[in-house]
C-alpha cells in the first residue's frame, strides 16, 4: 500500500487535510482511522452528545489518573474514536480563543500563528449563519451558528453583566486587550445536524479518487528511515501491514494520540522511552509533555417556577440529561448553557 501522503487519524485536522490535499487530483491520499464510519444517528443529532461522551465504540474510553484534587476520582476524557474525531461527538462549541493567546505563540518563534496570521484561514473555513464581516466568514464548508438563548441562561448572561463582566454579543469577535467579558457560545451546526469535520470535509473528498480511507485500522508507529519519515505501520482485522509515504507521513492523532504514537515511533524524552523499551529515533523531550486543558464543572439547575418540570428532573434519565456548564475561566467567561428544550448545546 502506498501513497503520496499518509494522514494518521481521521478526526478534525485528519478531514481538513484529507480534503484540501486530494483538491489536487494528482495527489494520493491515504487516511487511516481507529474507528468506524459515522455511521450512529446519534452522531448527527445534537442532542446525542450526551450518550456519546464515554461510548464504548465511538470513544476510546480513556480516563485521567486518579489526584487528589478530584477527591481520588479517575475523570472520564473523552476522545472520539470515529470518522470526524472528537468533532464526532463532542458539544458542538466553536471558540476561537483569545487573539492575545495567538499573538504570544508568534511572539515565542511561531512564525504564522499570531491571530491576524490565524484570521484569515478562521473566515475561509466558515460558513456563519449571521452576516459576513471582517471576523466572520459566509463561503467556507464549516456550519457555525448561533445558540437557543433559554431563559434561565440568559438569567446567568445578566449575573455576569452585574457583577462587572462585559456583555459580547459575538464572543468569536475579540478585540485585543478586552476586558473580561460574557456572552452565548457558538455551535459547529448546520440547521438541525452537526457540522463535524466528516461531513463538512471528509464526505465530500470521499468521491475523489485519488483519496482511500482506511477504517478501524490502530497505527503502531511511524516507520523511518534514518530521520525521515518513510512510512507506517498499523493493524486491522488482526493483521499487520505497513503502508509506505512518496512524501510525508501527517501525524494528526489528537492531543493524546500524536504523542503516544510518536512514543512509540521513538520520538520523545530518551528517559522516557529507555523505561518503555523503544529504541531513539529522535530525542524530543517536549513530546507527551505540558498538554493544558479545561476542567468542566456540571450542574443541574431544577427551573423551580415549573414544579412540572422539577418532578421531571427528578427522575434518573431528566438528570442525566439537564445541565449547565460553567466558564472555563481562561481570560473571558464562556458560558456554556444547555437545556432540555434545545439539547444542541454544550462544551
Amino acid at each position: 500500500m502506498q501513497a503520496d501522503y499518509i494522514i494518521i487519524g481521521a478526526g478534525s485536522a485528519g478531514c481538513v487535510l484529507a480534503n484540501r490535499l486530494t483538491e489536487d487530483p494528482g495527489t494520493r491520499v491515504l487516511l487511516i482511522e481507529a474507528g468506524g464510519r459515522d455511521w450512529n444517528p446519534l452522531i448527527h443529532i445534537p442532542a446525542g452528545f450526551f450518550k456519546m461522551l464515554d461510548h464504548d465504540t465511538l470513544t476510546w474510553k480513556f480516563r485521567a489518573e486518579p489526584d487528589p484534587g478530584t477527591n481520588g476520582r479517575a475523570i472520564v476524557y473523552t476522545r472520539g474514536r470515529v470518522i470526524g474525531g472528537s468533532s464526532s461527538i463532542n458539544g458542538l462549541i466553536y471558540i476561537r480563543g483569545q487573539p492575545e493567546d495567538y499573538d504570544h505563540w508568534a511572539q515565542l518563534g511561531n512564525r504564522g500563528w499570531s491571530w491576524d496570521d490565524c484570521l484569515p484561514y478562521f473566515r475561509k473555513a466558515e460558513r456563519w449563519e449571521g452576516d459576513g464581516s471582517a471576523v466572520r466568514g459566509k463561503d467556507g464548508p464549516l456550519f457555525t451558528s448561533k445558540t437557543d438563548r433559554p431563559a434561565i441562561c440568559a438569567t446567568v448572561i445578566e449575573a455576569g453583566k452585574e457583577i462587572g463582566l462585559e456583555y459580547r454579543e459575538d464572543v468569536n469577535d475579540l478585540p485585543p486587550d478586552h476586558k473580561d467579558c460574557i456572552g452565548w457560545c457558538q455551535q459547529t451546526r448546520g440547521g438541525r445536524r452537526r457540522a463535524s469535520t466528516a461531513r463538512t470535509y471528509l464526505h465530500p473528498a470521499l468521491k475523489r479518487p485519488n483519496l482511500q480511507l482506511v477504517t478501524k485500522a490502530l497505527v503502531h508507529r511511524v516507520l523511518f528511515d534514518g530521520k525521515r519519515a518513510v512510512g507506517v505501520e498499523f493493524s486491522r482485522g488482526g493483521v499487520v501491514e505497513r503502508a509506505d509515504a512518496a512524501r510525508e507521513v501527517i501525524l494528526s492523532a489528537g492531543a493524546i494520540g500524536s504523542p503516544h504514537i510518536l512514543q512509540l515511533s521513538g520520538v520523545g524524552d530518551p528517559d522516557h522511552l529507555g523505561r518503555i523499551g523503544v529504541p531513539v529515533v529522535h530525542e524530543s523531550r517536549g513530546v507527551g509533555k505540558n498538554m493544558q486543558d479545561h476542567y468542566v464543572r456540571a450542574r443541574l439547575l431544577p427551573d423551580r417556577r415549573r414544579p412540572d418540570r422539577q418532578r421531571a428532573l427528578a427522575r434518573p434519565a431528566a438528570r442525566r440529561r439537564g445541565r449547565a456548564l460553567a466558564d472555563h475561566r481562561q481570560g473571558h467567561a464562556d458560558l456554556q448553557p444547555v437545556d432540555r428544550r434545545g439539547l444542541g448545546q454544550g462544551a
